[in-house]
């Protein structure tokens, strides 16, 4: 098991949240030094207005970034792909748009030689609805497409995240059954599930349960805390998450991947001077966590 890193933890400047922002090649040699030597590359944030993947220029990024990892021996386990309900194409800005980044995620996940591609399901709607028959039936033909991207680009498949329980609309996946009903209606080894513990702590469900139930599908993580009211995507220790009685299930299901951190909003306010001190803290958090999985700490 290694610890891994969203490259979205080194990316707002401080005070500046939608300015200037901190390139990968940065957040990876700002992270080598704090001892992080896995990372997860975030085609969220590359794949706004502006950003790299938004240009025309995105490919000859995707195989610089390609060639800086090799120079400094660091790796890439996963990605997360961009976020929008393909679900319902009528109701996204710009879908023709959307979908291009996707494809260019995909190819650049293929390129940094990503395991597992994070991704969100969509939610259908039937007359205003939430309908659960039609959502199943709509992410099983899109997601499929995905996964064969995925597949052609030389991942491993793609990882279907677990989500908080939204106030606007019904998710499939914010509850352990609905994910693993979705996953399991693949019938793939390549469709997997995201476990992502800080949704997962504003949910009403146990996550000591939930991961049980979810065993072997498990393909990748989201690590973070929070405080059981928003998602903080803070580092672990600082919220309520009981990483102590959670940690351990890993071991138990036999998990063969990574604990991969999403925890741009503990580093957000984060003054340059301080960044080292603080991700230095994190990569040691992330060490205390993967003895805790693997039972050397009681």
């Amino acid at each position: 098991m290694h610890l891994s890193v969203s490259t979205n933890v080194v990316f707002y400047q401080r005070g500046d949240h939608f300015g200037h922002f901190v390139p990968v090649e940065q957040c990876m040699v700002e992270c080598l030094q704090a001892g992080f030597r896995v990372f997860d590359i975030n085609c969220c944030d590359n794949a706004d207005p502006g950003m790299p993947l938004s240009t025309d220029e995105w490919e000859s990024w995707a195989l610089k970034i390609a060639n800086i990892a090799r120079s400094l021996d660091v790796s890439f386990n996963q990605s997360h792909n961009p976020i929008y309900n393909f679900c319902h194409p009528e109701i996204v800005p710009n879908f023709d748009l959307a979908e291009e980044m996707t494809r260019r995620s995909i190819l650049c996940s293929g390129i940094l030689g990503v395991k597992w591609i994070v991704v969100h399901a969509g939610s259908s709607f039937v007359n205003g609805k939430y309908d659960k028959t039609s959502t199943i039936e709509k992410n099983l033909a899109y997601l499929d497409k995905i996964r064969c991207m995925a597949l052609a680009s030389g991942c491993e498949g793609i990882a279907i995240e677990n989500m908080a329980v939204s106030h606007d609309y019904s998710q499939i996946c914010e509850t352990t059954d609905g994910l693993i009903h979705l996953v399991d209606a693949f019938h793939s080894n390549s469709v997997g599930v995201c476990w992502d513990f800080g949704h997962a702590h504003l949910t009403s469900e146990s996550q000591f349960e939930s991961l049980q139930k979810v065993s072997s599908r498990l393909k990748a993580t989201h690590i973070a805390d929070n405080s059981g009211l928003n998602d903080d995507h803070t580092l672990p220790m600082l919220g309520t998450i009981p990483w102590e009685q959670l940690m351990p299930v890993l071991q138990g299901i036999a998990y063969q991947g990574d604990l991969t951190y999403e925890i741009h909003k503990y580093m957000w306010n984060a003054p340059a001077i301080l960044r080292p001190i603080m991700l230095q803290l994190a990569h040691e958090t992330g060490q205390y966590l993967i003895k805790l999985s693997e039972g050397h700490l009681s």
